[in-house]
């Protein structure tokens, strides 16, 4: 692990104008979700919510279902529904204004970010360097949506 990424909830503005916007889980249920199709066991992914120190689990089951991360956040901006992804993914459009963070005090704990490399017993020092630069480096590109 290279960091934790904080995930967001999020909607465009649009949407959360012509739907409202939830102020619970509950509320949920009311609204339009875009989810995510795992390819590694074709299950939709659950959003995770952090409720009174607990990690509670939700599947829309209205909307859309996408099996690609640059449709997912697409599908949110483009306001189809809501979307749960990485604060790093959706970054851009958080400032933009082209989408909104929604039940922000119901954030799940943050996911680990890997960097995957092939396992070996001794680690050649260029790679141990570039671990170390891009740790630092991540958290400085993504300053607010990623912990170190």
């Amino acid at each position: 692990p290279i960091a934790l990424a904080t995930m967001v909830t999020c909607a465009a503005p649009e949407y959360l104008r012509d739907h409202g916007t939830p102020e619970t889980l509950g509320d949920l249920a009311n609204h339009q979700g875009v989810n995510f199709l795992s390819g590694q066991n074709n299950r939709t992914l659950p959003w995770q919510f952090s409720v009174e120190g607990k990690q509670k689990s939700y599947v829309s089951r209205k909307g859309i279902t996408v099996t690609e991360s640059n449709a997912y956040v697409q599908c949110g901006v483009s306001g189809f529904g809501i979307i749960q992804a990485p604060g790093i993914a959706v970054a851009e459009h958080l400032a933009s204004g082209a989408l909104v963070e929604i039940l922000q005090p119901l954030r799940p704990t943050p996911r680990p970010v890997s960097l995957l490399y092939p396992s070996r017993t001794h680690l050649p020092a260029q790679v141990q360097v570039f671990i170390e630069w891009l740790q630092v480096r991540f958290v400085q590109l993504y300053a607010g949506w990623v912990e170190g």
